[in-house]
């Protein structure tokens, strides 16, 4: 394919005015764009590897924070379940003292009626 003027022949000459093939040209013109481009790739890859670095820390710090939190709600769960179990032994106790307490009441009230004032153990 031939165009009309002398920079429009691209088997003949490149896209710069120069003689060789357009894939030559190409290839130039992506070799210097690549060597532009390369200190900003590199400089893209070490703020993604910093960005990839700052977010694992994070989420080691999440997975830290999350178990702690668990092993901090496992400790309360066990301090509940001591606490409940000292409440029920607690309210047992308690029954037994009312109990005894109503016992020793009634006595106090029998020995009354029978006309004791005073009564020593």
């Amino acid at each position: 394919m031939t165009g009309r003027g002398p920079n429009l022949d691209f088997r003949r000459r490149g896209a710069s005015g120069r003689s060789g093939d357009l894939s030559r040209t190409r290839s130039g013109v992506h070799k210097q764009l690549s060597r532009r481009l390369a200190p900003q790739q590199e400089e893209a890859e070490n703020a993604g590897q910093l960005l990839l670095e700052k977010a694992t820390a994070e989420a080691l710090s999440y997975k830290t924070t999350a178990e702690a939190i668990s092993q901090k709600l496992k400790d309360t769960q066990d301090e509940l379940s001591r606490k409940t179990a000292e409440n029920v032994r607690l309210s047992e106790e308690l029954a037994a003292l009312k109990k005894s307490h109503s016992l020793n009441c009634a006595s106090l009230d029998a020995f009354h009626r029978l006309g004791y004032d005073r009564v020593e153990l």
